[in-house]
């Protein structure tokens, strides 16, 4: 978990050194969602579904599936800070290849089993994929796919010392910036709008590990949201705080990162288009050599940032 610094401020961390798993029975696991990652009230999507990865992870190890492969979660309710309980459904277990159907539990806890009361409140449900990569075979293809808006190339020596001629620190005095991540956009654009290329790294200095991505995934669309939003021709109200709050992600894991893991990242995020305040993004992680990490697709929603803030004794199903 992440410990305030000296001046009371949040110290930068990782997704992955902050996802503790504690395994409580055979299929129920205990985990503990750090402040550090809320947005508002509300723990970021991307830092909750990394410890369904890490549950996978965990449960699969005795089978030797050591990677996940693919996840799809579905976000029912706000999370929160603090203690939740995850029961594991074995859907398949067979040689080479594990699916599991996880869920998060909160409030309603329980100290033994069944380990939630009926009235729990269910938050996020996932399917997970788990397999071992290195041991994968068949045939690999290549779709002669070309990038129509190619991205400046990037000096990562340079990069953080501010001195690479494509590439800059992204700020913007009206946007949040995030306080785990170091990100780079483009000194000039030359994407439509809704296409945003950035460069990301840990603030404190630590490698990027493969339970570091669904966070890191979940980083990007609200750049590329703020972006359209404050593109001339969006006409959005001045002064309105927006939450984008997730629906559901889907990812597909390409390849692992290295043990050792990776400085840097880049991420290509699309949008498309939003409409009637809900909107869809592609999210596209690349490592430094250009390969295709991880691809994610996320549903959101576009709504006020009350609706973050807004008591939870009022219902368990907080509708977005």
């Amino acid at each position: 978990m992440s410990k305030p610094t000296l001046g009371g401020a949040i110290a930068p961390t990782t997704a992955a050194k902050s996802t503790k798993v504690q395994r409580v029975d055979d299929k129920a696991y205990v985990v503990d969602l750090a402040p550090a990652f809320n947005i508002g009230t509300v723990p970021n999507g991307g830092y909750v579904a990394g410890h369904f990865l890490a549950v996978a992870l965990t449960h699969v190890a005795k089978y030797g599936h050591r990677n996940v492969i693919s996840a799809h979660w579905d976000f029912l309710n706000r999370s929160q800070a603090g203690r939740a309980t995850m029961l594991v459904d074995e859907v398949k277990i067979a040689r080479n290849m594990s699916v599991l159907h996880i869920a998060l539990y909160q409030d309603g806890q329980l100290t033994e089993a069944p380990w939630v009361s009926p009235d729990a409140r269910r938050v996020v449900t996932a399917s997970v994929t788990c397999r071992d990569m290195a041991t994968e075979t068949g045939q690999s293809l290549d779709g002669e796919w070309r990038d129509a808006y190619p991205p400046a190339p990037a000096d990562l020596q340079r990069l953080p010392l501010g001195q690479d001629p494509g590439w800059e620190l992204y700020t913007n005095a009206n946007f949040r910036p995030n306080r785990h991540w170091n990100t780079y956009q483009q000194r000039t654009h030359a994407t439509p709008v809704g296409i945003r290329d950035l460069w990301m790294e840990h603030k404190s200095g630590e490698p990027i590990e493969n339970l570091d991505l669904a966070y890191l995934a979940d980083i990007t669309p609200a750049i590329g949201l703020f972006s359209l939003q404050h593109a001339p021709a969006a006409q959005t109200p001045p002064g309105v705080v927006f939450w984008y709050p997730t629906l559901n992600i889907h990812m597909d894991f390409k390849k692992s990162l290295p043990a050792e893991g990776a400085r840097w990242l880049r991420l290509r995020t699309s949008i498309r288009s939003a409409k009637n305040g809900r909107y869809g993004c592609d999210v596209d992680i690349f490592d430094a050599d250009g390969d295709v990490v991880a691809q994610a697709r996320h549903v959101a929603m576009i709504v006020d940032m009350s609706r973050n803030t807004a008591s939870r004794s009022t219902s368990k199903s907080i509708k977005l």
